[in-house]
């Protein structure tokens, strides 16, 4: 942040006044009046997506580089769905494929209809027409070892395997690179040090002269972290020969690295600690390389941490830095099916890779029945106590996502380790994690919701959740509210779709214990070549038309009138942002208007606009990722609004400045003010229609002002947010304010074109500007740029 200087006033005051001069508007005497009326009682603060440690995007964000470093092996959980059964068979919409070799044998357990709870053996997998479903060919159809009552169409069927007897160690893609040279092998053992409470470790056998066997873990982008410094790296080995440990560019190994070690190793288990110290490092990607040279190594629980950090949770202090300066009202941490309770509740070094997806083929190291090794796992990058305590350090509420192949037992549990005594089983276990006080102590609020978008069809979505029947839910969420341990901070949120009204209210109808109804209304989903070749001001205004539209006249507005007429779950957004992944437009098209100032303002615009219709839990997606593939080979620049969060290279999207400013007044109530005189702005007088093509007349006949007010009070203290949403002009609203206030401080976040950004391959062009006035001065008109954001705090001196 910075002073706003005089130059800069004397330019937009300028810049008003010559597109005010030019405009086609009957001149008009914008006035805003706060009221005493209450919209809602309670606000939140703006929330945000912490993620995935995605390093090669942007989330640099846990201390330790290493997620997978006790090599133990994968929990394979999936849930999927049929169009019959009979009492001892049922067959599955689904093809197998290569995991054909897992499902024979896993657990069985419907987690609906009359066979409910009940786990069964899978003894083999058939292939054969099922009636009634014949179009779909041959389906598997699985046979279990005894007989129940039978099962329902689209019944849920939670299918589970533990492969632990081999370790999983990664390939390309993986948490490590496994190499080997002239005959050099890595495997995985069961071979674990004494008093591990794992079960796997990794051998590197390069005993064969000449050759050499290795692993090699990414560790960071060092455009999003730092990489010189000091490290430490830890693990326990035992073999014979020298073992080469070396930190440099990703693509080198052993004495090529930036820095290498050489160790000696102990026939018996032992535990090492080498100190490294990088004075420089010229590279992009940074790894960790443990190689073998004549010589063999049984190797377990590896660590690699850069030493600097202060703060006592997982996360690096740069993280907490930047949380603490958004202050999110939220935290939310998404993660798929496929996970267990007691996994997210593991130490790191024992912590199960997991895995719910049918689109991976199965790797050869992992599923012995395979000759595949190019087989995909997930690994937690940081477990439940980990991401509890960053939120109870940052001070904001959890959601947290639950693996969405929960149980009712697991649900049970979990309510007991939140809000349960010490003297509890899963009390002390999370005393004996350093939090002896029950979670509920430490927040407002928590948020549970199952999986992560289970209406998503698309891979990795498909079998890692599940709510065609919705009965599923509803009997999590129940055990959560029956628990002895239940509490009124405890929140199950069930997931659903913007733009599926019927989904939406079959939900709310279906599940009674879900406090909220979660959904993404993300903001153009699609951007036209067409609209594009307009300019930045076609495209913005778009994204500006189309949400509010479906607000007030579509899918989404429709929603919030149903539910607030039944009195249904309250509406929460999980997700939203803008969302330029289809369509035709170029790259540079849709990365200028998400990454531009104007994307900020219009983002939290409409998360007020929502707020304002009682959707109070909000949170943005999210905080770290530089880029995201699109339709057409497309990289655009969605969807972290932290850009850079390393310190002395601090970069910030103005989506995050524009957040950021608004949660420094969302405390409190929020009140309705009275706006009059504001330009309208109409969808048809800034785009030009396709002539060829069809076009949406109700949406370009729709219209909306172009400048916008939020009032917030919370005891003495003030706060009032304006939004130009105008283009081009410059606005001069009179200000009514309550509370006659003596110095009011001010803050705009504000640039000449709606593209301006803060990319890095420019100098920041937005930023936050503040100084404090008069309240006289305030009250006689303030000028709002175009496309921009005002924030104005106060304490009343009646």
């Amino acid at each position: 942040m910075r002073i706003r200087s005089c130059l800069t006033v004397f330019f937009y005051g300028v810049l008003s006044l010559a597109l005010l001069s030019c405009s086609d508007e009957p001149e008009q005497a914008p006035r805003v009046k706060l009221t005493e009326t209450v919209l809602v009682e309670n606000v939140q603060r703006l929330g945000i997506n912490l993620g995935d440690d995605f390093w090669y995007s942007g989330a640099v964000l846990t201390k330790e580089r290493i997620p997978h470093g006790g090599f133990e092996g994968v929990l394979y959980r999936q849930i999927t769905w049929g169009p019959r059964g009979g009492a001892d068979w049922y067959a599955d919409w689904f093809q197998t494929g290569e995991w054909g070799g897992i499902l024979e044998g896993a657990t069985a357990t419907f987690l609906t209809g009359p066979a409910q709870g009940i786990p069964r053996r899978i003894m083999r997998i058939d292939r054969e027409l099922v009636p009634g479903a014949e179009k779909n060919g041959p389906l598997p159809v699985y046979r279990f070892d005894r007989p129940l009552a039978s099962p329902r169409l689209n019944d849920a069927l939670l299918l589970e395997s533990r492969q632990l007897d081999l370790g999983y160690v990664g390939q390309h893609g993986g948490s490590w690179w496994v190499f080997g040279e002239n005959g050099g092998q890595v495997q995985s053992v069961s071979d674990p040090r004494p008093g591990s409470k794992g079960q796997q470790s990794v051998l590197l056998d390069a005993r064969k002269k000449g050759c050499c066997a290795g692993i090699l873990a990414p560790l960071l982008d060092s455009r999003w972290a730092e990489a010189t410094g000091d490290w430490r790296v830890s693990f326990w080995a035992k073999g014979s020969g020298e073992l080469v440990v070396y930190l440099g560019n990703f693509a080198h190994r052993g004495r090529h690295g930036a820095s290498f070690q050489t160790v000696k190793l102990w026939p018996t288990w032992k535990k090492y600690t080498l100190e490294f110290s990088l004075k420089e490092f010229s590279w992009r990607l940074m790894g960790l390389g443990m190689s073998m040279h004549d010589g063999v190594l049984v190797l377990d629980e590896v660590s690699c941490k850069r030493l600097g950090d202060e703060n006592p949770t997982a996360f690096r202090d740069d993280v907490l830095r930047t949380l603490r300066r958004f202050q999110p009202g939220v935290l939310r941490y998404l993660q798929l099916g496929g996970s267990s309770l007691e996994n997210i509740l593991r130490p790191r070094e024992y912590r199960l890779a997991y895995s719910s997806s049918r689109s991976d083929a199965p790797s050869g190291q992992l599923w012995p029945v395979h000759p595949k090794s190019t087989g995909v796992a997930r690994f937690h990058s940081y477990g439940l106590h980990e991401f509890l305590t960053l939120c109870e350090s940052v001070g904001t509420s959890p959601w947290y996502c639950l693996p969405g192949t929960f149980t009712i037992q697991e649900m049970q549990g979990l309510i007991e380790y939140l809000a349960g005594p010490e003297t509890t089983r899963m009390g002390a276990l999370r005393a004996a994690r350093g939090h002896p006080e029950p979670w509920t102590s430490a927040f407002e609020h928590i948020y549970l919701e199952v999986g992560n978008e289970a209406w998503n069809d698309m891979h990795p979505y498909r079998h890692a959740g599940f709510n065609l029947r919705a009965e599923y839910w509803e009997s999590l969420f129940s055990a959560a509210a029956q628990s002895p341990y239940s509490n009124s901070k405890i929140h199950c949120v069930a997931g659903s779709q913007a733009v599926n009204a019927h989904l939406s209210l079959r939900l709310a109808q279906d599940i009674p214990h879900a406090s909220h109804l979660a959904i993404a209304p993300y903001i153009l989903h699609d951007l036209s070549q067409h609209i594009a070749s307009q300019g930045a001001e076609a495209m913005y205004m778009t994204a500006l038309a189309v949400p509010r539209f479906a607000l007030a006249e579509g899918e989404l507005g429709h929603v919030l009138d149903a539910l607030q007429e039944r009195r249904g779950p309250a509406l929460a957004v999980y997700e939203v942002n803008h969302h330029p992944t289809g369509g035709d437009a170029p790259e540079q098209a849709c990365n200028d208007l998400v990454t531009g100032v104007g994307a900020g303002v219009n983002l939290v615009d409409w998360m007020l606009s929502l707020m304002e219709r009682g959707v109070l839990v909000q949170n943005m997606f999210q905080l770290a990722q530089f880029e995201y593939p699109g339709s057409n080979q497309r990289r655009l620049r969605l969807w972290g609004c932290a850009l850079n969060m390393k310190e002395g290279a601090e970069r910030y999207r103005p989506t995050f400045l524009a957040a950021e400013m608004v949660n420094w007044v969302l405390q409190g109530k929020l009140l309705a003010c009275e706006v009059s005189g504001s330009p309208m702005l109409r969808l048809a007088d800034f785009v030009q229609p396709k002539p060829e093509g069809k076009e949406n007349r109700e949406l370009r006949r729709f219209s909306f002002p172009a400048l916008r007010a939020y009032a917030t009070k919370d005891g003495k203290n003030r706060g009032l947010v304006l939004v130009n949403l105008h283009p081009r002009e410059s606005l001069r609203p009179e200000l009514n304010l309550e509370g006659n206030p003596r110095f009011v401080r001010w803050a705009v976040l504000a640039a000449p074109k709606l593209e301006d950004s803060n990319e890095p391959e420019h100098r920041p062009e937005v930023h936050i500007e503040e100084e404090e006035l008069s309240g006289l001065d305030v009250r006689s008109g303030i000028t709002l740029p175009p496309h921009s954001l005002t924030v104005l705090s106060w304490e009343e001196d009646r």
